[in-house]
């Protein structure tokens, strides 16, 4: 009777530990496809403040907001 709860806990632990995992690497893929959307939007107001680009306010304002949402 031992055996067999002492495979079950280890059992159940193991799935516990691949869905953190899991989660884990969703939380990062999320994370880093975050920052590209913020990149995406920051690479034209940048280039406008550099003087790069020319400035252009409702591009400006669009990707401002972006980036604040």
């Amino acid at each position: 009777m031992k055996k067999l709860t002492l495979t079950l806990l280890a059992t159940s632990m193991l799935f516990a530990a691949g869905a953190v995992v899991a989660d884990a690497d969703k939380s990062i893929e999320y994370r880093q496809s975050v920052y590209k959307v913020v990149k995406w939007h920051m690479d034209p107001l940048g280039g406008m403040a550099k003087g790069e680009l020319a400035f252009d306010a409702d591009a400006a304002l669009h990707h401002a907001r972006q980036v604040n949402a």
